[in-house]
């Protein structure tokens, strides 16, 4: 099964919302802090080329590999953040 690693810190509101959603939609996720992964962070930013949370790192258990979806890159508003984390949960 795939799995979804949400990158966020305790005092942004987006990533709360962006947690909240994927609750209401019966997604699992596991939550990294910034703040204490913050090695991890610091190479998912740079691969990424973005610097803002919430950030999710979608995993291809099977294969080991994943996708990294950053809001102002790859995503404008949570509901498409969603809808790409549904996309990627159901291939």
């Amino acid at each position: 099964m795939n799995q979804v690693l949400i990158y966020s810190q305790d005092s942004c509101p987006h990533c709360q919302e962006l947690k909240d959603l994927l609750t209401h939609n019966d997604i699992q996720y596991t939550v990294r802090d910034i703040d204490k992964h913050e090695k991890e962070w610091d190479a998912i930013s740079k691969h990424s080329g973005v610097e803002y949370v919430p950030t999710v790192l979608l995993l291809n258990k099977g294969e080991g590999v994943g996708n990294i979806l950053s809001p102002d890159r790859d995503f404008e508003e949570l509901d498409e953040c969603l809808q790409l984390i549904q996309t990627h949960l159901n291939e």
